[in-house]
């Protein structure tokens, strides 16, 4: 996934309401270096998951509500826009 993606989806998000959030979903992931050039810019406008999010959403009884308050939490803690599914 490259990070001009990223950037023209912050774009788009910049242009709704302040307290607008995003969910940009790749089922097959993030490379390194675009989930790199996302943090630390201040604070974070959208959240990134894949696959494997959806499947532990799917798996599990909080579903993608449950998901969806950790990644964004780790967000706002870290400043991250990603947290895989292998650190939960």
């Amino acid at each position: 996934m490259a990070g001009a993606d990223f950037g023209a989806f912050n774009y788009k998000i910049e242009g709704k309401s302040a307290d607008t959030r995003g969910l940009f979903v790749s089922v097959n992931g993030y490379s390194p270096e675009a989930i790199q050039g996302m943090n630390g810019k201040g604070a974070l406008k959208f959240v990134c998951i894949d696959g494997a999010h959806i499947m532990r959403a799917l798996l599990t009884d909080g579903g993608l509500p449950a998901i969806l308050e950790r990644v964004w939490r780790h967000a706002d803690e870290t400043g991250e826009a990603y947290l895989p599914v292998s650190a939960f």
